[in-house]
């Protein structure tokens, strides 16, 4: 059996109780993502992560400020659209980008389900799906320009599945330049995979014209739906300065990488390991290492059986190709977040592949399906436990009430009580605090890094900002807290110096936040 067939067979048939089935797992998907961002009673958990940042820029678009040119970023401009537009619909409230993560969630995890249904046996394509719910969408939560680009390069697959027709590549194409108004590599990635993919379609000499219609067909809505997204931001900000901020700074300044969790059970080895560092060091090679067993196991099929693959296995190698460029343009700077966001279209491939062959062996499939689904169930139970007993805090603050962990709730209350709504404030080294005070940023670049990535312009930006807006509360962390490098642990030494000589200590809260007040 083929390939080809055995999609073709999975296909057949839709009796009322698997359309049932359906439709429970499209509405489990949403309501697990709902348990793990809200409380029964609809308060939002206020879950910091680093969609923080892209919430921040949002709220300060809505104050009519502009990307590059009043507040840093160093990434493509699109999300910061979505939490604009999500503020200008609904208002600056604690719940919307909890329901941008939950729309967002659910979304690409029906895509992922439509798509894997047309290249896998649908038994494993909804374990695909689940999978990809619980360990790397809902583990973390984070509604980063990752996601979105991810997802308009799925859309992308998607609309050339029937055929490669010059139509469907054009809107294949659009979509691409869209994924890179979200993350300007990974549409790069993207664009770059189909080019190959529909090189490899026409290899022939013959149909090398058809081929460079196609490649035209894919390039020119791309850059053109690029330009149409991005031309609001270039008519305020110009072509050099967005060229310097999406390209050239990333390349030179941003350095940042999670740490290894393998260099840190093996520098803690034998004592002091934890399952849950365990656990990292499983998800960080499996993260790592399934891409390029995918594409291993895709080319040695393709050894064995070219024309099966020709004709039924196209969307596996698109897949292939955008699952390998994506993780390649991540995988010199990894971060926890990155490897999630492109590890899917690997583990599609890989699931793909493995699925076939294991037909003819159902005890075998029965088995590896059983211990993959007991994992995520027994996973998704421990982490919705987990959710709901860390943010069991109702605090009711200026953008609604929300449900905080235990650790940030002093602060926020104390601030709550001691500020207002639009007052100027500072939060040196995360970004949490603005959107449930309803406060605002007088400096540029809003959350400063104890590395080359906060330049001092920006710097001295931050201290002249403090100055002239007189703004009287600043929060800071010791620097213990923010130093990663010896090399670079006196970067900010000078906005220490500065506040320590303006500013007198007001407390310390029990997330470790040190607020200051401005001397009169």
């Amino acid at each position: 059996m083929t390939f080809h067939d055995a999609v073709t067979i999975n296909r057949r048939g839709t009796p009322t109780f698997v359309r049932v089935y359906d439709i429970l797992l499209l509405l489990t998907i949403p309501a697990y993502l709902f348990l793990n961002l809200f409380t029964l009673h609809n308060i939002p958990h206020y879950i910091v992560s680093d969609d923080g940042l892209f919430i921040l820029d949002g709220l300060r678009m809505g104050a009519g400020q502009w990307i590059y040119r009043d507040f840093f970023q160093f990434n493509a401009p699109g999300i910061d659209y979505v939490f604009f537009f999500a503020f200008k619909l609904f208002g600056a409230r604690a719940w919307v980008p909890n329901l941008v993560t939950l729309l967002l969630g659910t979304s690409l995890s029906w895509m992922t389900l439509y798509l894997a249904r047309r290249i896998m046996p649908r038994s494993w394509a909804d374990l695909t799906t689940i999978l990809f719910v619980v360990f790397l969408y809902g583990r973390w939560l984070d509604a980063t320009h990752h996601w979105f680009s991810l997802f308009a390069i799925l859309l992308a697959i998607t609309v050339v599945l029937p055929d490669c027709s010059p139509s469907r590549i054009a809107i294949a194409g659009a979509l691409i330049g869209t994924a890179a108004f979200f993350t300007q590599t990974a549409g790069a990635a993207a664009w770059l995979a189909f080019a190959v993919t529909l090189f490899y379609e026409h290899t022939s000499a013959a149909m090398q014209p058809s081929m460079l219609r196609k490649q035209a067909s894919l390039f020119l809505p791309a850059a053109l739906v690029w330009y149409l997204l991005s031309a609001q931001t270039l008519n305020h900000v110009g072509w050099h300065t967005l060229w310097y901020f999406q390209f050239t700074f990333p390349q030179r300044y941003e350095l940042r990488v999670d740490d290894n969790p393998i260099a840190v059970v093996l520098r803690l080895f034998p004592h002091k390991i934890s399952f849950l560092q365990i656990e990292n060091v499983v998800f960080y090679l499996l993260l790592l290492c399934t891409t390029p067993v995918a594409l291993c196991v895709l080319l040695w099929k393709r050894l064995r059986n070219q024309a099966e693959l020709q004709a039924g296995q196209m969307p596996i190698l698109l897949l292939a190709t955008v699952g390998f460029l994506l993780m390649a343009e991540v995988v010199t700077r990894p971060t926890w977040i990155r490897l999630y966001a492109v590890f899917l279209p690997s583990l599609m491939v890989l699931f793909a592949m493995l699925a076939l062959p294991l037909r003819t062996r159902p005890r075998l499939n029965r088995l590896l399906m059983l211990v993959l689904l007991s994992a995520a169930t027994l996973s998704a139970f421990r982490q919705t436990s987990i959710n709901r007993a860390m943010y069991s805090s109702i605090t009711s603050l200026p953008a609604g009430e929300i449900a905080l962990p235990q650790l940030d709730t002093e602060e926020l209350r104390f601030l709550a009580q001691h500020t207002h709504p639009g007052d100027m404030f500072f939060q040196a080294f995360a970004v949490y605090l603005y959107l449930p005070l309803a406060l605002h940023s007088p400096v540029y670049m809003d959350y400063l890094r104890q590395s080359s990535v906060t330049r001092p312009e920006f710097l001295a930006n931050a201290v002249r900002a403090l100055e002239t807006n007189h703004v009287r509360y600043v929060a800071l962390r010791p620097a213990s807290d923010i130093t990663f490098s010896h090399a670079e642990s006196h970067h900010l030494d000078p906005l220490y110096s500065w506040v320590e000589a303006h500013y007198t200590f007001v407390q310390r809260f029990p997330n470790n936040e040190e607020l200051w007040e401005l001397r009169r």
